[in-house]
């Protein structure tokens, strides 16, 4: 009889002890890995999509989390370095996250991808660039939330037409690295497409920074628009020199993580160019009737002391809501597999952030997009909308 009691004693502690170990691993935070640069060369595109996926889940973890649960992250800072990215992603797999968002400049992704493959994590890269892998037939861990740069340049030649019916030459500015390049290239074929006779690229070195000469260049192709794909540093130093050259035709920007504030701050010295932007996500001092997602980013962006949004901030919170949506999925089990089969049914509505929901299925981890044109105004400084957003089918990538 002794020995029976015991038998239920000891099956019954066993019984409590599991269900305190089980209670303690589905109460414990969710970990997703955010490898960005946040102090390197340009820190300036990518600093503000993590600020924006922040307080994306600052403000879901002060509500309760998902599924009860909080999220945290761990960021790596690797400075836009290839070795420093392949190391983060070995770190943060020992950390057991369930999987990786952000990821810098594109010279990083494709050892990033092969690291992340390689240890079996899943990665949903931010904004601005992402590689055609995310296009069906989509490479099964990666997915992409920021522009991919062939397909979204394929509606600038037909956005530069409609601005004016006459022009002819048409030109572009791109920087050393693949996706740039891809950018302006793409650029220059929708172009062609849509009426203009000539055109040009122009591919300056990353660390390029007084502009003179290549502007030298441009001004004697003569140009009816510009456009171009590169960062802060880039858009600062080129702005100017156009204006110095006496340039006063039409600039068509695409956002890239260059940011309003700062283009603002450009064009003073280039009050002649006649500058509009085009953005797959909002920027502006109060997007809060865009939206219940714009009101609620504008509401944390105000706490935090964040005078404008910028559209790095707008992919940053949909880039948390498209993580939180995949913890959701997955509840109790978020194991990187998990995670991955969570994001293949992504549909996250962007609540004004973009002009259309960020959508994936197993075989294609980029979906529709939607793009709104903005023109400077010069005398309130503000961008104004111009006309409806502007929207992409799904795209499937290039035959090889």
């Amino acid at each position: 009889m002794k020995k029976k009691s015991w038998l239920k004693i000891a099956a019954l502690l066993s019984t409590m002890l599991s269900m305190q170990i089980s209670h303690a691993s589905t109460s414990d935070p969710y970990k997703i890995g955010y490898i960005s640069d946040i102090t390197g060369p340009v820190q300036g595109t990518f600093k503000d999509t993590y600020i924006g996926f922040k307080l994306y889940i600052d403000q879901l973890n002060a509500t309760g989390g998902v599924n009860g649960r909080k999220i945290d992250t761990i960021l790596k800072d690797v400075q836009s370095d290839t070795q420093k990215s392949v190391n983060a992603v070995h770190e943060l797999k020992a950390a057991n996250v369930s999987g990786i968002a952000g990821i810098a400049v594109s010279s990083t992704h494709v050892p990033t991808y092969a690291a992340a493959e390689k240890v079996g994590l899943p990665v949903v890269v931010g904004f601005p660039p992402n590689l055609p892998v995310v296009l069906e037939p989509a490479a099964k861990h990666v997915f992409g939330a920021g522009q991919v740069f062939n397909v979204t340049n394929t509606i600038t030649g037909k956005i530069a037409r409609n601005l004016s019916k006459t022009a002819r030459r048409f030109a572009c500015v791109a920087f050393e690295a693949p996706a740039s390049i891809i950018s302006c290239e793409t650029s220059l074929a929708s172009a062609k497409q849509n009426g203009f006779d000539e055109t040009k690229i122009f591919i300056v070195p990353q660390n390029q920074r007084d502009f003179r000469s290549v502007v030298a260049n441009i001004i004697k192709f003569n140009p009816d628009v510009i456009t171009d794909c590169f960062g802060q540093s880039h858009f600062i130093g080129l702005i100017p020199a156009l204006g110095a050259a006496g340039y006063n035709k039409i600039y068509l920007n695409l956002e890239t993580g260059i940011n309003d504030p700062v283009k603002r701050e450009a064009l003073k010295s280039a009050p002649d160019i006649d500058f509009y932007t085009y953005s797959r996500y909002i920027s502006g001092t109060n997007i809060s009737n865009e939206g219940s997602e714009a009101k609620k980013l504008q509401q944390a962006a105000t706490k935090a002391g964040i005078k404008e949004v910028v559209a790095a901030h707008s992919s940053g919170w949909i880039l948390g809501q498209i993580v939180a949506q995949a913890f959701e999925k997955c509840k109790d089990d978020c194991s990187p597999e998990a995670f991955t089969r969570a994001l293949n049914s992504t549909d996250v509505n962007p609540g004004g952030l973009t002009g259309i929901n960020i959508k994936y299925t197993e075989k294609d981890h980029y979906g529709p997009t939607a793009y709104r044109v903005y023109h400077f105004n010069k005398t309130t400084t503000n961008f104004d909308a111009v006309g409806d957003w502007y929207q992409l089918a799904p795209a499937k990538q290039a035959a090889k």
